[in-house]
């Protein structure tokens, strides 16, 4: 007969680790598994073994209290019916005098819902005119950081002391190359919408102008400032009608004598860039706004003959000459 094999679980609960031992190592080696070290399992028998004898302690020391318990519930259902009486009317009684207290609570309860009411409602129109101050005070300070921001950045200009060190010949240069760039940008909408003739008028137009006005303001002794913005308008009119001359030239001529136009226009064009700084040294000593004058009605003039030209938008180019 074969001998009864205890498991490990009881075993180790009896204090018998070798054989608890022995048990695991013969079901390793049955399933071909492989255990930790026999130290490491005696522990873990040890920590099992104190866990189980906590549980029983626990038991056994709440086993009393059960039946202390049981016995404390047979004795109030004992207890006589005249004691539960009493408490029921000792009870009613409790019952109406906190019925009478709250009737006579109910006003003060109501005047303190209406002044927490009329609180919450102070509360809430105080929050919303904050609310409002709020907004307007974001609304005057973006207004006042957008004029400081102006301010700061124009400081070079309306400083009149800063202003002559700013508007100093280089850069008048310097703001004149500059300007070129938006008058390109403008010469190709008014030549597709305006038209040839019109614009290159206008340009010229527009450069006499600013001259003239120029010339007035020398005259009466005016802000320096508005001389240099008018000065460089005119240098963007200027720039976009010379511009739109050469493509203006090249449409008005036929192929045939289309370069020979081209180059007779430039040269005249460089003999007058050639003349024009003499003309600013030389007559402008002696009249301080003679070259100004000179040159707006070189402008006027200029204008006044464009509009005598033929208009070249959507046209084709000319092939021969017409006799």
């Amino acid at each position: 007969v074969a001998a009864r094999v205890e498991g490990p679980r009881w075993l180790i609960t009896q204090a018998r680790f070798q054989e608890a031992l022995k048990v695991l190592k013969w079901a390793a080696k049955v399933n071909r598994n492989t255990l930790p070290s026999d130290e490491v399992i005696l522990d873990a028998m040890t920590y099992i073994e104190k866990q189980t004898l906590l549980e029983r302690s626990k038991e056994e020391m709440e086993a009393p209290k059960e039946i202390s318990c049981l016995r404390s519930e047979e004795e109030k259902e004992e207890e006589p019916k005249e004691r539960s009486c009493q408490r029921s009317e000792e009870e009613g009684e409790l019952k109406e005098t906190s019925y009478q207290r709250s009737e006579e609570e109910e006003p003060k309860e109501r005047s303190c819902q209406k002044i927490e009411d009329e609180g919450d409602e102070l509360k809430e129109r105080s929050c919303q005119r904050c609310e409002e101050l709020n907004e307007e005070e974001r609304k005057e300070s973006c207004e006042s950081w957008a004029m400081k921001v102006v301010r700061h950045f124009s400081i070079l200009l309306l400083n009149p002391h800063l202003r002559l060190r700013t508007t100093d010949p280089h850069l008048y240069v310097f703001l004149g190359g500059l300007l070129e760039v938006p008058s390109y940008l403008l010469l190709w909408p008014i030549m597709v919408f305006v038209g040839r003739r019109r614009s290159l008028a206008l340009l010229f137009f527009t450069c006499a102008v600013c001259i003239f006005s120029v010339m007035a303001l020398m005259l009466i002794q005016l802000n320096e400032l508005v001389v240099v913005v008018l000065s460089l308008a005119g240098k963007v009119a200027i720039t976009a009608a010379c511009q739109l001359i050469w493509a203006y030239t090249s449409e008005l001529y036929p192929t045939k004598v289309r370069s020979l136009a081209l180059g007779e226009a430039n040269f005249l064009a460089r003999l007058g860039s050639l003349c024009s700084p003499y003309i600013n040294d030389l007559l402008g000593e002696v009249v301080v706004w003679g070259p100004s004058a000179l040159f707006g009605l070189v402008s006027l003039v200029a204008a006044a003959l464009a509009l005598i030209l033929p208009e070249t938008r959507h046209s084709d180019l000319q092939e021969a000459l017409k006799h």
